[in-house]
């Protein structure tokens, strides 16, 4: 999916749920991850869990701590134990 794929672009909710809906996803049980606080915005919007990447494009005059995601994963690396540490949670 790219930003030209619905008719509004984050941080409206419409990609996400456009996304959802091409995966048959509940967004009470899915998780956004973002690397932009538009991916937040537009996920809390949509109803997701919503974790912010710090890496990618992130910009740093617009830190993910600014952006009230659910988590903050710092690295890449550290993305599959989290997700493992959630669902063994769960």
């Amino acid at each position: 999916m790219s930003g030209d794929t619905t008719a509004r672009a984050k941080p409206d909710p419409l990609p996400v749920r456009h996304a959802l809906q091409q995966l048959d996803a509940e967004a009470t049980q899915s998780l956004m991850i973002g690397d932009d606080h538009r991916d937040i915005l537009a996920g809390r919007a949509a109803g997701t869990q919503c974790w912010a990447a710090g890496w990618g494009y992130v910009e740093a005059q617009h830190p993910p701590e600014n952006w009230e995601a659910d988590e903050i994963i710092t690295r890449s690396e550290l993305l599959q134990s989290a997700l493992f540490h959630v669902h063994t949670a769960q």
